[in-house]
């Protein structure tokens, strides 16, 4: 039995009418919300859950959206395409540098 339950029976709270079917271990002080904290708690993580997903395919989704107006831009603003590197080495120059 809990300590409510026998403060409640100190106190000379409302007990259980003679005829119900509630056994010994019932409780006549359940409030209208209930006591399923685990129901609770799985609806609150379903909807976090929920949201994130929603938050995170919004996210996908724009970033697709910038990307594609980003590749689809004209060809006079992209960069030229680089040369490929010439094979021949470049000549040494001498530098002459004055003494201190």
């Amino acid at each position: 039995m809990s300590l409510i339950d026998e403060a409640l029976k100190k106190a000379g709270g409302p007990t259980p009418p003679t005829g119900s079917t509630a056994g010994p271990e019932s409780s006549s002080w359940v409030p209208a919300y209930g006591l399923d904290r685990r129901a609770r708690r799985q609806r609150a993580g379903a909807f976090v859950g929920a949201f994130l997903a929603v938050l995170l395919l919004g996210g996908a989704g724009l970033w697709l959206i910038l990307r594609g107006a980003h590749d689809e831009a004209p060809a006079t603003t992209r960069p030229a395409a680089r040369a490929a590197p010439s094979t021949t080495p470049l000549p040494l120059v001498e530098v002459e540098v004055a003494p201190p």
